[in-house]
């Protein structure tokens, strides 16, 4: 388990470190954790208790991890050789993609957005085990430790679902370049 994890972490994640960490939903996740963590006890989350989030949390991260794996079923089984050769060739902008083509960059999302999501029930279960089941989310003197916990169970969750939504989108765009071969196909030869 190890070497796959620092194998996908060298050849996938690491080319495209830059891409995370200024993308539009890491900035997003980190800025509204921190204003949950600071402020969520008296905005929102005050006398939610860890039963109701978690229960939340788990439920829609399993459909989600278990859409995305489906999804990367789909895109490594997809019938048409021709359509995975033409995305398995097709370099995206050199500049921002570092040469990598279509159909990894295609794999990562979709393997990218299951692993946040299996990170969320892990973060979620340490949370429940740290925590208990019964407790308000914000106690009535929530401690800095507590705060952090609530940031970083935040950040997930939400970083996790900016990335199901990216995976939809991208999923949708491959639906669309799609169609449009298989319209190319269909028109006759003059």
């Amino acid at each position: 388990m190890i070497k796959s994890i620092h194998q996908y972490v060298t050849e996938e994640v690491c080319p495209r470190i830059v891409d995370i960490l200024t993308g539009s939903e890491f900035i997003l996740s980190v800025l509204l954790s921190a204003a949950i963590a600071i402020w969520g006890d008296k905005v929102l989350f005050g006398s939610v208790k860890m039963e109701q989030i978690s229960t939340a949390l788990l439920t829609y991260s399993a459909i989600a991890l278990g859409f995305c794996i489906a999804g990367l079923t789909l895109v490594l089984t997809l019938p048409n050789s021709e359509f995975t050769k033409k995305l398995s060739e097709s370099k995206l902008d050199p500049q921002v993609n570092n040469g990598r083509d279509a159909y990894s960059d295609l794999l990562f999302v979709l393997s990218w957005a299951a692993i946040c999501h299996w990170l969320i029930i892990v973060v979620v279960i340490l949370a429940i085990v740290f925590n208990g089941f019964d407790t308000k989310i914000f106690d009535a003197g929530p401690s800095v430790y507590r705060r952090v916990g609530v940031g970083i169970t935040a950040f997930v969750s939400l970083y996790g679902l900016f990335q199901f939504l990216i995976v939809l989108i991208t999923l949708s765009q491959v639906g669309r370049v799609y169609i449009a071969e298989i319209k190319k196909k269909g028109k006759p030869k003059k």
